[in-house]
Formats: C-alpha cells, sequence, structure tokens
C-alpha cells in the first residue's frame, strides 16, 4: 500500500503543476506513474494471480479537428488510424482494480494519418491504459478508455522544409485518448467492439508552433481472450449470480 500512497503523490503533483513550460514534465511524471502502478502490481503477485489477458485490435476512421483556422485550409481527408493493445484484469478482493469499477489495465500501440500526409505526416503512440467498467446489458458491456504516453509525429514544423505545419513544433509528443467502447461476445473467446475515440497530440509548448492535434471517429475492433475467464467458473459454482454477472464483462 505504500507503494501506491507514494505513486498518488506523484499523480497529484504532475495535476497541480501548472506553469507552461513544466507540462511536458507533469505529462511525462503521469505517465511514469501509471506505468510504476501496472510494474509494480505485477511486481508483487505472481503469475497466477494475473486471472484474464487479452489482445484486442482497434481500427477507427474519423477526422482532424481544425480547431485553428489555418486548419480548414490544410486538412484535405479523413483520418484513418490503427490500434494494438495488450488487456489485463485481475478479480481477486484483494487487488486495487477490483475497487475501481472492475478496471483492467493494459499497453497499447497507435498509428494514424493526421489529415494531410505532405503537411503533418503520421502520428504514433505507445501508451499505458486504464478501461473502467459502466454498464451491462445482458452479454452487451460498455467501457470507459483513458490512455497517457509519449508520441511521436513525423513530419512538424520546419521553416524551410515544412512552414505551413502549425501543429507540431517537435517529433516528440504527449499522446492523451480516451474512448467509449461497447463488447459483445460471440464465441467464448472472441468479442466484437465498437464505439468513439478521441485522441491526442502535442509537446505542451515546449518548442512552438503547437496547436496540437486532436482526431475524432468512429471505432470498430475485436478482442480475443488469451486467458480464460477463471473466476467466472468459480463464481458460478458457488451460486453468486450477481458476482457471476459481473465476470461476464469483456
Amino acid at each position: 500500500m505504500q507503494i501506491y500512497k507514494n505513486n498518488l503523490f506523484l499523480f497529484f503533483l504532475c495535476l497541480f503543476s501548472g506553469e507552461q513550460k513544466k507540462t511536458m514534465k507533469s505529462i511525462f511524471l503521469v505517465f511514469l506513474f501509471l506505468l510504476s502502478v501496472s510494474t509494480t502490481a505485477t511486481q508483487l503477485n505472481d503469475k497466477k494471480d494475473s486471472i484474464y489477458y487479452a489482445i484486442e485490435a482497434k481500427f477507427q476512421y474519423g477526422f482532424a479537428v481544425p480547431h485553428h483556422d489555418d486548419m480548414f485550409y490544410n486538412i484535405n481527408e479523413y483520418t484513418k488510424s490503427g490500434e494494438i493493445n495488450i488487456v489485463r484484469r485481475r478479480y481477486k478482493s484483494n487487488f486495487w482494480e477490483s475497487d475501481v469499477r472492475r478496471m483492467e489495465t493494459g499497453i497499447g500501440f497507435w498509428f494514424s494519418t493526421l489529415g494531410r500526409n505532405d503537411i503533418y505526416g503520421y502520428g504514433f503512440s505507445a501508451f499505458p491504459f486504464i478501461n473502467l467498467h459502466i454498464f451491462q446489458l445482458g452479454k452487451l458491456s460498455a467501457k470507459f478508455r483513458v490512455a497517457l504516453g509519449l508520441g511521436y509525429a513525423t513530419k512538424p514544423f520546419n521553416k524551410f522544409s515544412n512552414p505551413y505545419n502549425n501543429v507540431f513544433g517537435s517529433h516528440l509528443n504527449a499522446y492523451i485518448g480516451f474512448g467509449f467502447m461497447l463488447y459483445y461476445p460471440v464465441t467464448e473467446k472472441l468479442s466484437i467492439a465498437g464505439g468513439v475515440s478521441l485522441n491526442h497530440l502535442s509537446n505542451g509548448a515546449v518548442q512552438k508552433p503547437n496547436n496540437g492535434m486532436n482526431t475524432v471517429g468512429l471505432t470498430i475492433g475485436a478482442r480475443y481472450d488469451l486467458t480464460d475467464l477463471v473466476e467466472k467458473n468459480l463464481l458460478v459454482k458457488i451460486g453468486d449470480k450477481k458476482s457471476a454477472k459481473l465476470c461476464f464483462c469483456r
């Protein structure tokens, strides 16, 4: 518990760092907080305690939000994104995830076009994330995802070779992602998914120009269970209907 208290202290220290020049430092510290929680949990428990693993792939089709005037003229195509995630969920009552809306944690990789390849290039990101279970309707479940990681823009501003890019001032950026997803199991191990996603890339004005890039779109995907939902079987045997229902959440 002391480890998590230290991590929480680091988290709130990051949130209340208000100076713009320190934005990237704060974002990076929050990233380290999320990563350290996931790593610490793994180190403190045996492999048998990590009950559920899954891999999921997503595709997003949407648009870059033109939140500055010059972007209206530069953006000329829809955005297309791909994402690969490794998901982990632990069930037992003494695990911290069980106390926060049956939280899932994981790591992911994101790739996207950004509305105009010759000016904005492509965006990449690697990140830890959390999935919060929102509700369950029969086999249909809903989750809200929050991701925070490090991003990379392939074509930042250059006054000679790329003067029209006012979005990225540097290759290295922070990545923030939000998503609302619905999951429905079609077999014992395979689920299909659909929802909406918001992705943000920015360097926090560490290096200007830096208007940042936001993409919004519809997302479809699939999840494949790498391990069985062990607790589901255990709870069905003891007849705990309420808990068993929760275990079907994917």
